[in-house]
């Protein structure tokens, strides 16, 4: 993935803008930091895992560029965009903007980030930009990755979990390890224009 890709699908808020966030196409220079947020995503889950930390280390580096080539194959028209503060990477979000909808493909942070408004910021502001646009406001994480997005939005301020509905990713972690079967994923969508009314799986 070089610099030429999909422009920025909406404009940070300027709450961010003023705290020297910013919003940029990632590169592949920025692999070794995207593969350090997916693996923040899985920390919890992995735990109590009994695999050497080696072990551990290349699962998610399996899992992360199985992750990366599906978003790429799938969602190829998306703006793949680094979050940096004042410089420093802090996140990531892949935007893709779609005839009806904006869809979140992936918000995460780094942990150092988290709990701080700063990914309730971004949801608020894309779901104005839906308001503006009439266009829905999507999203769809797995389970393991609920941390981050969470975290990021301070609780439930930011897209509400009550209209999250669930279904299972099979084979996240091999079966012969006894540890887990399937990921639950949760899907939202929401009309922005229409008070949040109707709830949609994508």
């Amino acid at each position: 993935m070089t610099s030429e890709q999909t422009p920025p699908a909406f404009a940070l808020p300027a709450a961010l803008l003023s705290q020297g966030f910013v919003l940029r196409p990632e590169t592949d220079a920025d692999v070794d930091f995207l593969m350090r947020v997916y693996a923040s995503t899985r920390e919890e889950e992995l735990a109590p895992v009994p695999w050497s930390a080696e072990a551990k280390r290349t699962f998610l580096a399996s899992q992360f560029q199985a992750q990366r080539h599906h978003y790429r194959t799938y969602f190829a028209d998306t703006a793949f965009d680094v979050l940096e503060e004042r410089g420093e990477p802090a996140g990531r979000l892949y935007l893709q903007a779609r005839r009806t909808q904006l869809y979140i493909v992936d918000i995460t942070l780094l942990p150092p980030w988290r709990g701080r408004g700063i990914g309730t910021a971004i949801l608020q502001a894309l779901q104005a930009a839906g308001r503006a646009s009439g266009k829905m406001i999507c999203h769809r994480i797995c389970s393991s990755d609920a941390p981050s997005i969470l975290a990021a939005s301070d609780s439930s301020r930011g897209i509400p979990r009550k209209n999250w509905r669930k279904r299972k990713m099979k084979n996240a972690l091999p079966k012969k390890q006894g540890t887990m079967s399937g990921r639950k994923v949760l899907v939202q969508c929401s009309f922005e224009n229409m008070m949040n009314k109707g709830t949609m799986v994508t």
